[in-house]
């Protein structure tokens, strides 16, 4: 007999297994691909969840009103399907829990392995900011007194909100520059 020769498109399916249940002793699960176990393990968990559900004060009222073959066989199996199905960037959605899990309990911030505070309002000494190659114009900024700004272009000031608004103006390059000082609190918005 002549082996027929596989075209593979693409190795990631042929390295993505998944374990599967075909027949149990002689009778043939009647889908075409099998009963994944990874869907079996949900259906469990759906189950137990149902089960501890049913026990509690409102949710156990509401899971009374359906029928048993409902409760204890379509919702798990259901439940078990979609999350089978359900896949977030490319994640099982167990693996996708627990990611979600880890990311909340974790800290946001580590130095060195360890958890850190966030830092909190930061202050520098002078800090320049001077045009590219792409020309001069303001970038796009928010400075929250106590400061001492000094503008090299023309702009235009407004207040808005509480707020000093700084945007372009018209013209070429001053040769001494506007000097705009921010009072503790007080906030200015470059655009």
């Amino acid at each position: 007999m002549a082996v027929q020769p596989v075209q593979i498109r693409s190795f990631r399916v042929c390295f993505r297994l998944e374990r599967r249940i075909h027949k149990i002793d002689r009778w043939r699960i009647p889908l075409p691909f099998g009963v994944p176990l990874r869907g079996l393990g949900y259906a469990a968990v759906a189950l137990f969840a149902i089960l501890f559900a049913a026990r509690l004060p409102l949710v156990g009222d509401v899971l009374g009103l359906l029928p048993a073959p409902f409760r204890y066989a379509i919702l798990p199996a259901g439940i078990a399907y979609a999350l089978t199905r359900w896949e977030i960037d490319g994640r099982a959605a167990h693996a996708a829990g627990l990611a979600l899990l880890r990311m909340r309990l974790e800290p946001a911030r580590l130095s060195a392995f360890r958890p850190v505070a966030p830092l909190g309002q930061v202050s520098f000494d002078d800090v320049s900011v001077a045009s590219d190659a792409r020309g001069a114009r303001l970038r796009r900024a928010e400075v929250v007194g106590p400061a001492r700004m000094i503008v090299r272009y023309p702009v235009r000031a407004r207040e808005r909100r509480g707020r000093l608004v700084l945007e372009r103006g018209a013209g070429d390059a001053l040769w001494r520059g506007t000097e705009i000082t921010l009072q503790p609190g007080q906030r200015a918005v470059l655009r």
